[in-house]
């Protein structure tokens, strides 16, 4: 339990600082910094228990030991990613999905290779919005300094590090996804314009139950 607490506690205490508050309407800590983040990770660990992803029996030693269902893996690898601050791969999204719409396997499994663009589209369109909301957010911390020193500080140091060279920098030259678009649009096309193609594509997602007729 220690463990997770203290894995708690450094997402929290990162998120903190990149201006994202834990928020939940039973937890009432009024302690120090630390001791709060401290208070809010154990907060946390009974909610999810609670909410039925995770249990902890007590062992030899009085020690609590954390046990995790199987339905909870993917809710857990969030939390890693999340303590481990990866940088996005924007270009990821495109280039796989025009590989998804354009490769062998789509001639083969059309409707499933659709879906699946679909799901990366998604996703990217996601990851997008969180780059907005983290760009808003440090612009808010920028216009609250209070001197001009602070205002060139944080945006020369922080905003930079944290947004402009981690990830907009990124977006906008070696991770251009226009690189891919024209073509990724292209493919959505010639499947549309295409009658034999879009008729494989029905056909499949027929026989795979994605769809009542044609």
């Amino acid at each position: 339990q220690e463990i997770l607490r203290d894995k708690f506690q450094e997402l929290i205490e990162s998120w903190a600082d990149a201006g994202i508050a834990y928020e939940d309407e039973d937890f009432s800590g009024q302690d120090a910094a630390a001791e709060e983040s401290r208070a809010k990770a154990n907060h946390m660990i009974r909610r999810m228990k609670e909410f039925g992803w995770l249990d902890y029996e007590q062992r030899e030693n009085f020690k609590i030991f954390i046990l995790l269902p199987h339905y909870s893996s993917r809710l857990w690898g969030l939390f890693a990613n999340l303590c481990e601050g990866r940088a996005v791969e924007y270009q990821r999204f495109a280039f796989t999905t025009y590989q998804v719409l354009s490769g062998e396997a789509a001639k083969v499994q059309p409707s499933m290779a659709v879906l699946e663009a679909e799901r990366l589209a998604e996703e990217f369109v996601e990851e997008l919005r969180i780059l907005l909301n983290n760009i808003k957010n440090k612009m808010e911390q920028v216009s609250a300094q209070t001197s001009l020193q602070e205002v060139l500080s944080h945006h020369f140091v922080e905003y930079r590090a944290d947004i402009v060279d981690r990830s907009y920098h990124r977006l906008k030259t070696s991770d251009h996804v226009s690189r891919y678009r024209i073509r990724i649009l292209q493919e959505v096309q010639e499947i549309r314009q295409n009658k034999e193609r879009l008729r494989a594509l029905c056909e499949d997602a027929v026989r795979r139950q994605l769809a009542d007729s044609m």
